[in-house]
This record gives structure tokens, C-alpha cells and sequence, in this order.
């Protein structure tokens, strides 16, 4: 019975331990494919379409199902508004674009 218990609690502790891994960096990765993995996503963007957020990247689209926080501190919401990161909230319209390193094009113009 002792051990059952000391096992249950090797186990439980091992899972609170990996419950602690950093989930934005991968393991065995190096900053080369860090890098190309940023070049992949230098196009992508999201945007309004139809009342709806997408993430667009090589010419697919996918909903935006959560608030996405963009390299710069730039937070893109579900709702179609974006905080920058020195705070001033936009209202994405139709057609409207922010890409992933945090430039906003509003009507094909861009903001910064």
C-alpha cells in the first residue's frame, strides 16, 4: 500500500513539474529555426472579413478563436478591436489588416 501511495504522488508531482514548462519556446529547437519559423509568418496577418476575425498566412485563412498578443505588445481582440502597444484601441473595419509584427492597415493605409 506504501508504495502505491509514493507512486501516486511521483506521479503527481512529475505532472505539476511539466505543468511548469514554458510553452512558447520548444524544445530542441535552435534560434536558426526560431528564426524561419518567424520568416514563415512575415505575411500573415489577421483580419476582418464578413464580421469576422481570420488569421490569414500563405493564402489560408483560420477564425482568430482568441485574443492573439503580437510581438510588438499589440493585442488583436475576437471582437475586431486592437489595443496597441502604447494603449490607443482600434476598431478593425472590413478588409482591415494587422500583421503579425504589430503594423496596422487600415483601408490599405498603414498606421505606422
Amino acid at each position: 500500500m506504501k508504495k502505491l501511495i509514493i507512486f501516486a504522488v511521483i506521479i503527481c508531482a512529475s505532472q505539476v513539474v511539466s505543468a511548469q514548462v514554458n510553452k512558447d519556446t520548444v524544445p530542441g529547437t535552435s534560434d536558426t529555426s526560431r528564426k524561419k519559423m518567424n520568416d514563415d509568418y512575415k505575411d500573415a496577418y489577421i483580419t476582418m472579413q464578413a464580421g469576422k476575425m481570420l488569421v490569414v498566412n500563405n493564402g489560408k485563412s483560420a477564425p482568430l478563436v482568441k485574443d492573439k498578443l503580437l510581438s510588438n505588445g499589440t493585442i488583436v481582440m475576437t471582437d475586431g478591436s486592437v489595443r496597441t502597444a502604447d494603449g490607443n484601441v482600434v476598431r478593425l473595419k472590413e478588409g482591415d489588416r494587422v500583421y503579425l509584427d504589430g503594423r496596422i492597415s487600415l483601408g490599405g493605409k498603414d498606421l505606422k
